[in-house]
């Protein structure tokens, strides 16, 4: 539902509270999307996929904000580091500050506090901010971008979708931004919004809705234990929607042979969900459950309940002899009614008496 936003669709999914609370960043959008919609002239200017399109600018332009802030940067710290001496240091300073944005209330502020507190540390913090303004930007976008990108295609036949993809190039928009240089938060972003994207495609669309050179950055951020927990989850995710065999071996290698991070655990947790998932279609993965019964962390054995909830003599193995108790608690649970009225899983009153009976933990 839009809530009182000019774009339409932008606020797709979103709770109120959250509106509010990114208002600041739909508002420049709005006034864009003006511009955008008198300038594009079109009688779709509504529509999901136009909205789709003008998104994309908006990235872009973001993107380009980005690299031109960067480019200021390099210039300003190399004319800093040749300057012959202080004063022209100041004027330094103060260019650069006028590059940034100031106005000449805020350049004659600039100028006052060169005498006291203000200097090369502050204008970088100032810089520093711009750049971070920009890539929360960057991240609204890409929330947005997936969110709507995936109503359109949802909406869609089979074909249409495909060529609804075809159309708005996003892989193209998205691939720079999975390497940034810069706040993490953005390539979690991209894979997220790419991730959000391909699972609204057909099921039989989506090997081919990627380049090979994607799919190949993905399965290799799947490995690297030396990436960012949230990038490792999502290539992960998005292996379960682009390749099943790339996945198989992934989480053989993940969940097979754990790594000695600590944050590894998080990763790892991620990976029993997607084997719970898929186990139905991939039911040659069923081999790793045991591997899984064993993983020194209690914090990961706690997703194999919701994962192997079918299965009476797992459940059980967990419910009664796993030494967490905290894990032996998700068991239980597991086979309680997921909602009020509805009958717990196939055998589980006798498991709950079983573990009544049996239970010391406090």
């Amino acid at each position: 539902m839009n809530q009182a936003s000019t774009i339409p669709f932008i606020t797709e999914k979103m709770s109120p509270v959250l509106v509010r609370l990114r208002a600041r960043l739909i508002a420049p959008l709005e006034t864009e999307y003006a511009a955008w919609a008198a300038a594009a002239a079109s009688r779709d200017a509504g529509s999901v996929e136009q909205v789709v399109h003008f998104l994309l600018a908006a990235l872009s332009g973001q993107k380009g904000r980005l690299a031109a802030l960067q480019s200021l940067r390099e210039d300003f710290n190399g004319r800093y580091s040749r300057s012959y001496d202080d004063s022209e240091k100041r004027e330094h300073i103060i260019a650069f500050c006028r590059e940034l944005g100031a106005n000449k209330r805020q350049l004659a502020e600039d100028r006052r506090a060169l005498d006291r507190w203000f200097g090369h540390d502050g204008l970088m913090d100032r810089f520093q901010k711009r750049i971070s303004d920009t890539e929360r930007q960057i991240c609204f976008l890409l929330d947005r971008l997936g969110v709507i990108a995936a109503k359109g295609i949802a909406g869609s036949g089979s074909e249409e979708a495909r060529l609804f993809w075809q159309r708005v190039s996003l892989e193209k928009a998205l691939i720079p931004l999975l390497v940034h240089d810069g706040d993490s938060r953005v390539c979690i972003a991209a894979f997220t919004c790419l991730a959000c994207v391909i699972r609204s495609l057909p099921a039989a669309e989506r090997a081919q809705s990627v380049a090979g050179s994607t799919l190949q950055f993905i399965y290799r951020c799947s490995l690297e234990t030396s990436q960012q927990v949230g990038l490792q989850s999502v290539a992960l995710e998005l292996l379960s929607h682009l390749s099943p065999a790339s996945l198989g071996e992934v989480l053989r290698k993940r969940l097979g042979e754990p790594a000695g991070r600590g944050d590894d655990i998080f990763v790892r947790r991620r990976a029993v969900t997607i084997l719970g998932e898929v186990l139905p279609e991939m039911p040659a993965l069923a081999d790793l459950l045991p591997r899984v019964m064993r993983d020194p962390s209690d914090y990961v054995r706690q997703a194999l309940p919701a994962a192997v909830r079918h299965d009476a003599a797992l459940l059980e193995e967990l419910a009664l002899r796993d030494p967490s108790p905290q894990v032996r608690a998700t068991a239980v649970l597991t086979v309680l009614p997921a909602r009020s009225g509805e009958p717990p899983l196939a055998g589980g009153r006798e498991l709950i008496r079983r573990v009544l009976e049996k239970e010391q933990d406090p």
